[in-house]
């Protein structure tokens, strides 16, 4: 949409802006949590793939999350991955990028499949670590759909190509029943030789794969379909779109899609309530019974098999997702291709930063040594050898509205934008008036009303196919 000059463009991401004349988009604050691709539960808690905001991990609806992996160049993650409760090697994969860890995110290594389209999902062995055997989805130049296959954990890969499929796969399971990948409007099963080739069932998209010993379960366009390592035989649940499944200690199955969660026990369909009117991405169910959903609102967790939903966290780490950004003399926007969405300013002497949050980080790179003071406090030097773009400081404030101030007195700092974490709870009281950034900052001149406006009507929309999360929340979160 044009406004006199000034273009606004909704994404999935949330609302842009850019004013005539400058170089980028910019993301306007409208305190929208990204939405959750996928999510595990591992032994100290949830970990979470927000969309755009890489790994984050912590107990639910407590304070204290935080980045699992602050190395992660690739924030724009589809599948997680985590082995042995966790405490094992961290998969996690999407777009054009295979990452693992073995560290639990402090170091992060980007696998080399020589494709040049990583796929979005992965599976191990079922008999992982001992057997080192993982599987990746891929497509190569020629547009055609692989499996990469490795022994060795990821260091290594071998591709097959999957004869008409065209595409990335779309989702994978490995069990003791096969390896099993959708890609196209087919399922395919590897053999025992390691050969793949097609099993009959419905010619529609596989958004999710489950094994249940020989049972092999697919989450389509059409609904679930059950059937045999031999062929997808039966409609268990539908028509209707359904986009993750999950089995429930008891043998349920839980079913997610764009009508909410639904619990399928011996056939019969049983609606669970929240997170209804919104899409349901991600399912994961802890040992104890706990349900995570990762929806288009953020991580939901239920403790109480579906009656209640708690927001998991508000956590983001949208480094572009503030706009009240003040830059002072000399500051310059090199083309990194290790910077996040915001993209990198270098070579000026200083810049301030206006957010609410209740923790506060900076990332960048030197070498340089500046200054670092909150509201006007005293100042911490802070002092940064290399050159490589990483998390330079972070801080603890008090919830609320901060201005952050940054003065260059060595070197030459390269500035990649902020992260700011808020505080469980907050989607409760969203309709809280948010203060109007002051003039002078990255958006430049005054707050537009235009701004102001469609921020409202986002909130009280709260997006495309559910409503306002907090219609619902409000006693879950208290």
């Amino acid at each position: 949409m044009d406004d006199d000059g000034t273009l606004w463009a909704a994404a999935w991401e949330g609302l842009y802006r850019r004013f005539h004349g400058e170089p980028g988009w910019t993301q306007v604050q409208t305190r929208s949590l990204p939405l959750v691709r996928d999510l595990t539960w591992v032994s100290d808690g949830l970990l979470t793939a927000p969309y755009g905001g890489g790994l984050a991990i912590g107990a639910p609806g407590e304070a204290g999350w935080v980045d699992a992996a602050p190395r992660l160049g690739w924030p724009w993650l589809r599948t997680v991955l985590a082995t042995e409760n966790g405490d094992g090697r961290w998969f996690f994969v999407g777009g054009q990028h295979i990452y693992y860890s073995d560290d639990r995110g402090k170091s992060v290594i980007a696998a080399e499949t020589d494709m040049p389209l990583d796929g979005d999902v992965v599976a191990v062995a079922p008999g992982w670590p001992d057997d080192a055997h993982v599987w990746e989805t891929a497509q190569d130049d020629d547009g055609e759909g692989r499996v990469l296959e490795s022994d060795d954990g990821g260091l290594t890969w071998a591709s097959t190509v999957l004869a008409d499929c065209g595409q990335k796969g779309s989702a994978m399971v490995a069990g003791e029943a096969g390896v099993f990948v959708g890609c196209g409007t087919t399922v395919w099963r590897r053999d025992a030789a390691g050969a793949w080739s097609p099993i009959p069932g419905p010619e529609e998209r596989s958004n999710a794969l489950l094994l249940d010993g020989d049972t092999l379960l697919a989450a389509t366009s059409g609904g679930v379909w059950r059937g045999t390592r031999d062929g997808l035989t039966e409609l268990l649940y539908g028509p209707m779109p359904v986009d993750s499944m999950a089995f429930e200690p008891d043998g349920s199955l839980l079913v997610g899609g764009g009508e909410g969660l639904v619990r399928v026990t011996d056939g019969v369909a049983t609606p669970l309530g929240w997170p209804d009117a919104d899409v349901v991405m991600a399912l994961n169910v802890a040992a104890d019974g706990r349900i995570a959903a990762g929806t288009f609102s953020g991580a939901w967790v239920s403790e109480d098999a579906g009656e209640s939903w708690l927001l998991a966290t508000d956590w983001d780490r949208f480094d572009d997702a503030d706009t009240a950004f003040a830059y002072g003399e000399g500051w310059e926007r090199p083309i990194e291709e290790t910077a996040k969405a915001r993209g990198v300013h270098a070579g000026g002497t200083s810049f301030r930063w206006r957010v609410e949050a209740a923790r506060l980080a900076l990332a960048g790179a030197g070498p340089a040594t500046f200054e670092v003071s909150v509201d006007g406090g005293q100042p911490e030097e802070v002092t940064v050898d290399d050159d490589g773009l990483r998390r330079l400081w972070a801080g603890a404030v008090q919830p609320g509205w901060h201005v952050l101030e940054v003065e260059v007195t060595r070197g030459e700092l390269r500035f990649d934008g902020g992260e700011r974490w808020r505080t469980p709870g907050e989607l409760a009281t969203v309709a809280v008036p948010v203060p109007e950034p002051e003039c002078g900052c990255a958006s430049g001149g005054e707050a537009s009303g235009l701004a102001a406006a469609i921020a409202a009507g986002a909130l009280a929309a709260g997006g495309r196919r559910r409503r306002y999360p907090g219609y619902r929340a409000a006693n879950a979160v208290q």
